[in-house]
């Protein structure tokens, strides 16, 4: 699995910053991560495994926090249930795979999967 989004140095010893840098205005579409206002910036603290991330057309704060599988799947199973376009990572910044809008149960991910 590779990481799709780069990570950014956090000042502070409790959480890790990715940034998805900001596209080209009017590129891509309203199902990209990717804002084409502005940079977004997903603070990950140290305590958890997984983060949910919307796509940039939602707004707002636009990702949540995870500190077990079971819950980053209860989240799942709500956004897909709304047809919501969003993406899973790893807090270490890996994505999650999908194939067909399911998990893909990998080596790295084979918890997540297993509990959707």
């Amino acid at each position: 699995m590779k990481s799709l989004i780069p990570r950014k140095p956090n000042q502070t010893k409790t959480m890790t910053t990715i940034t998805i840098p900001q596209k080209q205005p009017n590129s891509g579409s309203i199902h990209d991560l990717a804002s084409d206002m502005r940079d977004r910036e997903i603070h990950i603290p140290d305590s958890a495994s997984h983060v949910v991330i919307l796509s940039s057309y939602y707004g707002g704060k636009g990702y949540t926090t995870h500190t077990s599988t079971e819950s980053a799947a209860k989240k799942v199973r709500g956004l897909k249930k709304d047809n919501t376009s969003f993406e899973v990572f790893e807090a270490d910044g890996t994505h999650i795979e999908w194939d067909g809008g399911d998990f893909v149960a990998g080596d790295s991910n084979r918890d997540l999967a297993a509990s959707l």
